[in-house]
């Protein structure tokens, strides 16, 4: 389920759809999306990632 709003929707438009996605994310399954978001964004890959960048 995705929503997504093109740049040339008015705001009325837009407004609508972000509505609507945050009544889908209501029904949304907590702990599925916690671990898609523990898997999608990992806090020790990502602090991997970001120590071996050059400042």
């Amino acid at each position: 389920m995705v929503t997504v709003a093109d740049l040339a929707e008015d705001d009325e438009t837009a407004a609508e759809l972000l509505a609507l996605a945050i009544e889908q994310a209501e029904d949304l399954n907590h702990t599925e999306v916690q671990e898609i978001g523990m898997h999608r964004f990992d806090p020790a890959r990502h602090f991997t990632a970001m120590s071996t960048r050059s400042c």
